[in-house]
């Protein structure tokens, strides 16, 4: 996975998960369109894609260090 990837989870239209992927382009292959298709209906939006899917952008972990500094930032308030 490269470092640019970003999650991308996939829901049937009854909003049932079809699939967590680590990059768009695993949820491409899997689904049989276009990199910047997925690109695409991520920018619209209602977020459907080839009328059967819909896609979001999964939320990432946070790093170590991000966790940290929200630590901090919790206790100074």
């Amino acid at each position: 996975m490269k470092k640019k990837s970003k999650p991308i989870i996939l829901y049937n239209l009854d909003r049932t998960v079809y699939g967590n992927f680590p990059s768009i382009s695993e949820a491409a292959k899997t689904v049989g369109c276009g990199i910047k298709t997925i690109n695409r209906a991520l920018k619209t939006e209602k977020k459907i894609l080839k009328k059967r899917f819909i896609v979001r952008e999964a939320l990432a972990p946070l790093t170590s260090d991000q966790q940290g500094r929200a630590l901090l930032r919790s206790k100074a308030s």
